[in-house]
């Protein structure tokens, strides 16, 4: 799914926009109430630059069910193992990889230690910043999809995004049906059927500019 993501789009201006009504005259949101005052929602944006992404339309593979630390290792090997099978990894990615690879044995120890320090060093690490598409741009997504193709992903998944709600908790964002997306906030040590991540990739990071 190749979308063009336009810069300075909240959650909250689009929804607005939109009366909180879909193309398919179903609701975007469900129940605003707990996250309404939240930085993810009122004024985080899409960006400060127009961007092409390319977004995978489900979770990928074997993410559904892992905590975040088994999540980001599931995306570094999706992204060598099957985006540049046979194909060299672009530089911005590689370092990334190896980043998370020298951090990784410390944070899935810190999630059991002290959640919140290892959700703050899991937000910032490179690959999730690079790979996993804010709540901003997760919905501007499937708001775009649903308009031009009249479906709605993610309506039985949760994806979950490197953005922290204002207790520590790192916001997700699906089960996106006519009853509208429903958001939620999961320490990291947290694994659920229904909580994947999603790779959402920028051709502006990975031309370089």
């Amino acid at each position: 799914n190749l979308t063009l993501v336009p810069p300075g789009l909240t959650i909250k201006g689009m929804c607005e926009k939109r009366g909180n009504c879909g193309a398919d005259n179903g609701k975007l949101l469900c129940n605003i109430a707990w996250y309404e005052a939240e930085e993810f929602f009122a004024t985080e944006t899409t960006g400060q630059d127009w961007d092409w992404l390319l977004v995978t339309n489900k979770v990928i593979p074997n993410s559904a069910g892992q905590n975040y630390v088994e999540q980001t290792a599931t995306i570094s090997d999706y992204l060598t193992k099957v985006v540049f099978a046979n194909r060299e990894l672009p530089s911005v990615y590689r370092q990334a990889v190896v980043e998370f690879e020298e951090k990784q044995d410390i944070l899935t120890k810190l999630i059991n230690d002290d959640w919140q320090e290892a959700a703050k060093q899991l937000a910032g690490l490179a690959i999730n910043r690079l790979l996993r598409g804010t709540p901003a741009v997760t919905f501007y997504d499937l708001l775009t999809y649903l308009e031009v193709n009249g479906e709605r992903l993610l309506q039985g998944m949760y994806y979950w995004t490197p953005v922290l709600s204002s207790d520590g908790r790192l916001v997700s964002f699906g089960l996106f049906d006519r009853v509208g997306a429903g958001v939620s906030g999961w320490s990291p040590g947290s694994r659920n059927v229904s909580l994947g991540v999603i790779l959402s990739r920028s051709a502006r990071v990975e031309s370089g500019r």
